[in-house]
């Protein structure tokens, strides 16, 4: 927004950074996890717990194992998966909101420096445009971020503070949490839907733009298929002609 970098600079330069180091720290922290037996259910329907203690274990101590299952409980507490765990949640409770905060905030700044200078001038730009399409794009992006995460860091605050978690929260947290990866597919997905129906005129319905944005190369190979009317119109006047074409005087006199 700022800098005004192209799309292709974007791609090969910034992309495999912004890929890379978010993937490869998931793979990190998932691995120690698992490596020091981070991952716990909590009976509810989430894994995440670093300390094994779902509802079966209420009155056992650390160590027992209740009949009919296998893992002692309170495992994970004092071994280091309980660091690694809190680790990981203050950066997705803190580092990330900061992160987004800051970018938006830094985001509208230069937006609106851009546009009190248009006004000034009593012009428009087309950076000024894309610069604004971004940043309503990552007010999308933080929406759905915070749609999906609010809960679960309200759980996290909650459990700071040693106030219990209700179970109508655990179990928004259960419905919104894997839905991250919906919403962030339907705004990376809306300008081309919106581009697929105006490409149209306006006559393609949603369900039709949709299947047109997320299928091109299968509607390029129906349009291929499928005649258009002008050429269903000149084949069928090549029929008629064929078959009402008048019978010439050597025929008749043959007859």
């Amino acid at each position: 927004v700022k800098y005004n970098k192209t799309d292709s600079y974007i791609r090969t330069k910034m992309e495999p950074f912004l890929h890379g180091v978010p993937i490869a720290t998931a793979l990190l922290f998932s691995i120690a996890q698992l490596a020091t037996q981070g991952y716990n259910s909590n009976g509810i329907g989430s894994c995440l717990e670093p300390v094994y203690y779902p509802p079966h274990c209420i009155g056992y101590e650390d160590g027992q194992v209740r009949e009919g299952f296998e893992i002692p409980c309170g495992r994970g507490r004092d071994g280091p998966s309980t660091i690694i765990s809190y680790t990981a949640f203050f950066y997705a409770v803190f580092g990330s909101p900061i992160i987004v905060g800051v970018t938006l905030w830094m985001m509208h700044r230069h937006v609106s420096r851009q546009d009190r200078r248009m006004r000034r001038y009593g012009a428009g730009t087309q950076n000024n445009s894309t610069s604004r399409v971004v940043m309503v794009r990552a007010r999308a992006y933080t929406a759905s971020y915070l749609l999906t995460w609010s809960c679960y860091i309200a759980r996290v605050v909650l459990r700071l503070v040693g106030v219990p978690t209700p179970l109508a929260a655990e179990y928004l947290i259960a419905i919104f949490t894997p839905l991250q990866g919906c919403w962030n597919l339907m705004i990376f997905m809306y300008p081309k839907v919106m581009k697929a129906k105006r490409s149209r005129g306006g006559n393609l319905s949603w369900c039709q733009a949709t299947t047109e944005a997320f299928c091109p190369a299968i509607n390029r190979w129906r349009e291929r298929r499928t005649p258009s009317n002008n050429e269903r119109e000149i084949s069928q006047e090549e029929e008629e002609s064929t078959e009402y074409q008048p019978i010439n005087d050597s025929e008749a006199t043959q007859n």
